[in-house]
């Protein structure tokens, strides 16, 4: 903060980092994921605090998941969408959706998931240039009177 007369007026530094952090999570999330980017949605809940909802997987995108034994209904979309529309094969051979899910459902079971961090991304290589960039942006609305 600015000492003495004048101090950051966050609340219009929020304004200017919400839709800029929102868009650079989506930017960080893996392509795989584009259920998981498109809910992304940043939300100021009062002058001192962003907040961000997303798919309550999001856990598992950043920091991957332990083997555990997923139904493979949830997987067959994705699998349509990635691999058969992608042309993917597996032992030389091309495979359908179902059976695609079949062989992801086992590789999650035997070794989990992989981390993508999208959020820690952000927070240890992106936000401090946000900030930088939001307050260059306000000019003098970055900045107010101390009370």
């Amino acid at each position: 903060m600015i000492m003495g007369k004048y101090k950051l007026n966050w609340s219009n530094i929020f304004d200017v980092m919400l839709p800029k952090i929102e868009a650079q999570l989506k930017d960080n999330v893996s392509k795989d994921s584009e259920d998981l980017s498109d809910s992304i949605n940043g939300v100021k809940r009062s002058n001192k605090l962003l907040a961000f909802e997303m798919l309550y997987y999001w856990y598992f995108a950043e920091f991957g998941s332990s083997p555990h034994w997923t139904s493979n209904k949830h997987l067959i979309e994705w699998c349509q969408r990635q691999l058969v529309n992608g042309g993917a094969t597996y032992k030389g051979e091309k495979k359908t959706a179902l059976e695609w899910s079949y062989i992801l459902q086992r590789h999650i079971a035997t070794f989990g998931t992989k981390p993508h961090p999208f959020i820690r991304t952000l927070i240890d290589t992106q936000f401090k240039e946000i900030l930088k960039q939001s307050i260059q942006d306000l000019g003098e609305d970055a900045i107010m009177l101390n009370k």
